[in-house]
């Protein structure tokens, strides 16, 4: 069984066929199944196999040849000093008057019949007419037998080979050669080819290897003016010219052999060699034909949707290794040489890399081209540590800068430890240097050779770039260097599209699009198809309009029904509907190019998937206007249409979206045409109301509630409103909430975060308030239920709900009435007042500033004005078991005193005999008296300042707070010295200011007298300048002690010294010293001194004490 029998057996197979489509695991384990039956078939390492047939020589320099020509890369630029007898010299490059004067002295190449009119103008001449005057001439010839040798690969090659002229040949226009083959008679072994400068254009040299059918072309005539192209080849190899279209092309024709050996030596072994090609070439055939037939097994071939919008950070050594049998969908070659990008082409290739490229491009074009080739640029990164050879051991005298890199720049350091292995592809070309798109590398599995030797062999070569990343420890720097290299991209026909254009829908878009545009023929191209097809598996929801409109373009221009079913479905699947088309027109185009019955399918789901109610109604309106005009497009298929279209409006209208704001107008519509309110209560709102946003129910409702289509059911208008308030108010986001995660810090809400959250539920509930005050009045308590309905909160979260939601929404309740007039808020409120007035006045959990505290209270004071609200109010207030604080309590104060403030606006009702206004005040005010803190100079100013400014209307305010001053339990001395002395410039400048003084005298009196006694001691009797040359005298007199010394006596003025960069030995010392003689002695103060976390010194400063 052949393998493309047995593939086509596994895609047929159940287990393969139900599961479309196929992971590429699913695809492994029934190839598997299918290879264990067939022993014929070999397991082939793709990777393994390449890496084995075309080695990597990293110096450039290798030997191994994997072709049976060659070309020197550069031509020869020395005159031989060609002479001819009985011509003498021949000028070169060779012009038009020596090449007559060659074809009298020479020969006429002999024509078989029917030939004689190519050959009329190939002239040959035998060696022994022929004479080099160059006298370097021979050395050169002898060293390019040799290099060629090398590069053929030919084994055992340890001196140079013998070089024998055959003849000389003189193409002229329109001459070629008729296919030949060299023997090797006399131990030859190559036939070399020296193209002596001329000008001249065509006459390309094909050679032809029958044992591994191989041929290849080389074309010298573009560098052939001013230097001499050489090729070589093996004896046995079938060559020909191309005809030479114009000019004169001039030829050497060498034989290399090597002279019989003495006993001691063998000759070199070109059989071997040629052998090797023949092996190589059939390996290489072998592996490009495997992985061309297990295109199922690729890596990656599965995941082009997940990675869609990945960053293409290059492969890692770290990726996994694939599963085993799977094939690469790439191989990444590197190759001996680099070479720049602007040059990066085939013909800019030398050596080597010119062979391994060129046999394989022969190999791909035997292969249908279901193998392709590109060069590529390629970044590799290696990252690890290095040491630094300077480091000496000490780390504060390591004088480096941060992460810039150690002292000495780091040119030379060497990598000590390797942490992994980077490579990106930064660019990529075809073999003639046409910019291609490229698929980032997934792992170093698809690189060759691995990163075994890969690691070794770029340390040895010159970085391009070089990053410090960290400076760790003992000389040891996280290091990062890149490597430039160029690299021979591989890959199967069936990568192809994946290798071009990435996973970026928009590039194989924009291909499919150039590709349509620049077709000459009405079918499209294989390449334009396998475009169309992949463009459709990079289809995401994102890119769904994109894909669909490329693809439904050229399906439109290829007359492919099919093609446009399938791209609607594979896109409209994701979720798009019929957003796919920017126009509706497009769809009115197609039904017209490929007729309604093909892309019926396709209409039906977009219908299915799209997920507006406006959009599919409104393009079923406009099929049917397209249907109905008798001169539009689709009148002879009415017939057809129309019952459809019946057919789908009945299916949309039994599979309702969520509705979006446009659809209100749908909704009515619909309800008008096909049954009224009845309609939309009993058909849409069973639908919609789970689905909806509670805007739109709300919105929804309010519209009904003034829809003139309507008025003639108005209690049926009003019952229909009623119930679509109810479901959107249950759905309102009023009671229990949520905070997002991104706003928790350490398991705390943050402060901006609840307030956001507040004020989004409070215009919530402010928009339903507004929406049922004059429409639907009995709605309005539903609303301040659901406000309630809280869950256990956070004392922060549950304060923040009660301050910023439910007193702002009982505040609008009682302003609404002044804007509108013609509203009257006769709903029972009181009781939601009464839930919300003790947190609101106790403000716990929180700290509020004085803003706000101002702010909640106003709000609070109006909301008051509710019917029944303000006797809670002033009861509360005037309650021992109210919880207050004195910032609020002295807010409440200056609100509820105020005369145009809120609380003139306050209605007790008739026969209330609860707290009048002006007890409430003076009860709130001996409660501010009472638990306001006195704790800071600054709050016992405020205070006083607060009791000055209402002493008219409470006296004995003053007195009460002064009394609390010179409480013998608050007499301690650091209050005395801290608070209340600092105290006493303020208080006797307000009691001045206002005529207070009488009244301020004895307790700043008190204040004075408790500080004399308690905090005013005598001097001491030694002070710390007397102590200074005491202590001094003990410290030793070394340079760095006597720094400190003068320092200390000398330059009194200086507040700080330090000693940087004094080394560690004198660094110790000094701290010795200073822990002897100084420590405890209120000399001075000392600290390490550090720069960059490294410690490199002392700073000292005298000290200060409280004298």
């Amino acid at each position: 069984m052949s393998f493309s029998e047995i593939r086509k057996h596994a895609l047929d197979m159940p287990a393969y066929r139900d599961n479309h489509p196929p992971s590429a695991k699913s695809k492994l384990r029934v190839a598997e199944q299918v290879e264990l039956e067939s022993e014929a078939i070999e397991v082939i390492d793709v990777r393994d196999a390449l890496e084995e047939c075309l080695p990597v020589s990293f110096d450039g320099k290798g030997a191994y040849s994997t072709t049976f020509s060659y070309k020197r890369a550069n031509g020869v630029t020395v005159n031989p000093a060609l002479q001819i007898k009985g011509l003498g010299n021949v000028g070169l490059p060779l012009s038009e008057r020596d090449a007559k004067e060659i074809k009298n002295h020479a020969r006429r190449v002999s024509a078989d019949s029917g030939e004689s009119k190519s050959l009329a103008d190939l002239w040959e001449l035998s060696p022994e007419l022929l004479e080099f005057a160059n006298p370097k001439w021979n050395r050169i010839l002898l060293e390019l037998a040799y290099e060629m040798c090398l590069s053929l690969g030919v084994s055992g090659v340890v001196r140079k080979p013998s070089c024998k002229l055959t003849n000389l040949l003189l193409y002229g226009s329109g001459s070629l050669s008729k296919p030949q083959t060299d023997d090797s008679a006399n131990g030859a072994f190559a036939t070399v080819m020296m193209f002596l400068p001329s000008e001249y254009t065509g006459g390309e040299l094909h050679l032809t290897h029958a044992a591994t059918g191989l041929s290849t072309i080389y074309d010298c005539s573009l560098s052939n003016r001013y230097e001499t192209n050489v090729v070589a080849w093996y004896n046995g190899i079938t060559y020909k010219t191309n005809p030479v279209t114009s000019g004169h092309k001039l030829a050497l024709v060498y034989s290399i052999s090597y002279p019989e050996t003495s006993k001691t030596r063998t000759a070199p072994d070109a059989t071997k060699a040629l052998n090797r090609v023949c092996n190589t070439v059939q390996r290489l055939r072998q592996v490009l034909t495997y992985w061309q037939d297990h295109d199922h097994l690729l890596v990656g071939a599965d995941n082009d949707k997940e990675e869609a919008g990945t960053s293409e950070t290059g492969a890692s050594s770290r990726s996994p290794s694939p599963d085993p049998g799977a094939v690469p969908d790439k191989v990444v070659l590197l190759l001996s040489n680099t070479y720049p990008l602007a040059d990066l082409r085939l013909s800019s290739l030398v050596s080597e890399d010119l062979q391994k490229v060129s046999i394989l491009s022969s190999l791909t074009r035997e292969l249908n081209d279901e193998v392709h080739l590109g060069l590529a640029s390629v970044v590799y990164k290696i990252v690890g540590s290095a040491n630094d050879d300077d480091f000496d051991g000490d780390e504060e005298e390591y004088n480096f800068e941060g992460g810039c890199g150690p002292p000495s720049g780091g040119e030379d350091l060497e990598f000590s430890e390797v942490s992994w292995v980077n490579a990106e592809v930064t660019a990529m070309v075809d073999l003639k240097g046409n910019t291609i798109g490229y698929k980032k590398l997934e792992s170093l599995w698809e690189a060759v050779p691995g990163q075994d030797v890969l690691d070794d062999e770029l340390q040895k070569e010159k970085w391009v770039k070089q990053d410090f990343t960290e400076y760790l420890e003992d000389g040891r720097w996280a290091l990062e260097r890149f490597y430039q290299r160029t690299a021979l991209v591989i890959w199967p026909h069936t990568s192809n599209n994946r290798i071009r254009y990435g996973i970026s829908a928009d590039a194989a878009c924009k291909a499919l699009s150039s590709l349509v545009i620049d077709a000459t023929s009405a079918q499209p191209s294989d390449e334009a198809r396998e475009t169309a097809h992949y463009a459709l598996q990079l289809a995401t929801r994102k890119s769904a309009e994109l894909v669909a409109s490329a693809v439904c373009r050229a399906a439109y221009d290829w007359d492919d029904a099919a093609l446009w079913s399938r791209a609607v479905k594979e896109c409209c699947q994701l979720g798009a509907g019929l957003s796919i088309f920017k126009e509706t027109i497009e769809i009115r185009e197609a039904i017209m190019k490929f007729g309604f019955t093909k892309i019926q399918e396709g209409l039906d789901i977009m219908l299915e998937h799209d997920t507006r109610n406006f959009a599919r109604f409104t393009f079923l309106e406009q099929v049917e206007g397209w249907c109905t005009n008798p001169e539009g497009p689709f009148h002879n298929e009415a017939a057809t249409i129309v019952p459809w279209i019946g057919h789908s409006r009945d299916a949309s209208l039994a599979s309702l979206r969520a509705p979006a704001a446009e659809d209100q107008d749908l909704f009515i519509r619909l309800s008008a045409k096909y049954g009224g309110l009845i309609y939309l209560r009993d058909r849409i709102l069973p639908q919609i109301k789970k689905s909806s946003e509670h805007g739109f129910l709300r919105d929804l409702a309010l519209r009904l509630c003034k829809e003139e289509i309507f008025a003639g059911e108005a209690a049926l208008r009003h019952e229909v409103a009623l119930a679509v308030m109810r479901a959107a108010i249950d759905r309102a986001p009023l009671g229990s909430f949520t905070i997002p995660a991104a706003s928790v810090h350490h398991g705390y809400a943050t402060r901006k975060s609840s307030v956001n959250l507040e004020q989004g539920k409070f215009q919530c509930a402010r928009s339903y308030l507004d929406a049922c005050l004059g429409n639907l009045d009995c709605l309005v308590v539903p609303v301040l239920e659901k406000l309630i309905e809280v869950e256990p909160l956070e004392a922060q979260v549950g304060a923040r709900h009660i301050t910023d939601v439910m007193i702002p929404v009982l505040q609008h309740l009682a302003e609404y009435p002044q804007t509108h007039p013609h509203v009257t808020v006769s709903v029972e409120t009181a009781e939601f007042f009464e839930w919300a007035l003790a947190p609101a006045v106790q403000l716990a959990g929180w700290s509020p500033t004085y803003a706000e505290i101002q702010r909640h209270v106003r709000s609070t004071i109006v909301a008051a004005c509710l019917p029944g609200a303000a006797e809670i109010l002033f009861e509360h207030l005037q309650s021992p078991e109210a919880a207050m604080s004195a910032t609020t309590a002295r807010v409440f104060i200056e609100e509820l005193t105020s005369a145009t403030g809120p609380s003139s606006r306050l209605n007790l009702p008739d026969g209330y005999t609860g707290p009048t206004s002006s007890t409430v005040q003076r009860t709130v005010m001996q409660r501010y008296i009472r638990d306001v803190k006195l704790s800071t100079t600054r709050g016992i100013v405020s205070a006083i300042k607060f009791c000055v400014q209402w002493r008219t209307l409470y006296p004995d305010t003053i007195s009460a707070v002064l009394q609390r001053l010179t409480a013998p339990t608050v007499l301690i001395p650091q209050y005395i010295s801290s608070v209340l002395v600092p105290a006493i410039p303020d208080l006797r400048a307000l009691a001045l200011q206002h005529g207070l003084l009488d009244a301020f005298a004895p307790t700043l009196q008190a204040i004075i007298f408790q500080w004399m006694q308690n905090c005013f001691l005598s001097k001491p009797v030694q002070d710390v300048c007397e102590r200074i040359p005491s202590v001094l005298a003990a410290l030793c007199k070394c340079e760095k002690c006597n720094w400190l010394h003068n320092f200390l006596v000398v330059d009194t003025q200086q507040p700080v010294l330090t000693l940087a960069g004094i080394g560690a030995p004198a660094k110790r010392h000094l701290e010795a010293e200073l822990e002897r003689c100084a420590s405890g002695k209120g000399l001075c103060s000392w600290a390490l001194y550090k720069n960059r976390g490294l410690t490199q010194g002392i700073q000292a400063s005298p000290y200060i004490g409280p004298y």
